[in-house]
């Protein structure tokens, strides 16, 4: 009895969300400090980390517990502190005390770590104990 005339469509760019991450890194005795925050970063920002491209989609909230799980997963390292978590155009709004950054419905969380643009999100990642 009824028809669909047509749809509407509405399309969206997506808004990419630059963050700023400070990682505090203890390197377990025996390794050295800068191959343990080199490993971290890969691990956070190279290829299949957590911050790849590949992995990221519209809406995912940035949790405090992955960002830790994925530094403490890589060899060498005994303890992790998470000292920043902030969209880098924004500034700190709570999220250390809440534990998640959240990220709205048309935005997709960017953490490139590239120092020539710097404006896709920085990654510091200091290493303390080992050798």
């Amino acid at each position: 009895r009824y028809r669909l005339a047509g749809y509407d469509l509405a399309l969206r760019t997506a808004r990419y969300v630059p963050l700023r991450v400070e990682l505090l890194v203890c390197a377990k005795p025996g390794y050295f400090r800068g191959d343990v925050a080199h490993a971290v970063k890969a691990a956070l920002t190279g290829p299949g980390g957590l911050f790849d491209p590949a992995r990221l989609t519209f809406g995912d909230d940035v949790h405090a517990s992955r960002l830790y799980a994925a530094a403490a997963a890589v060899e060498g390292v005994e303890s992790v502190s998470l000292q920043r978590l902030e969209r880098l155009d924004r500034g700190a709004a709570g999220e250390l005390d809440t534990g998640v950054l959240p990220i709205g419905a048309w935005e997709i969380a960017r953490l490139d770590d590239d120092p020539n643009r710097m404006e896709n999100g920085v990654l510091v990642v200091t290493a303390g104990g080992g050798k």
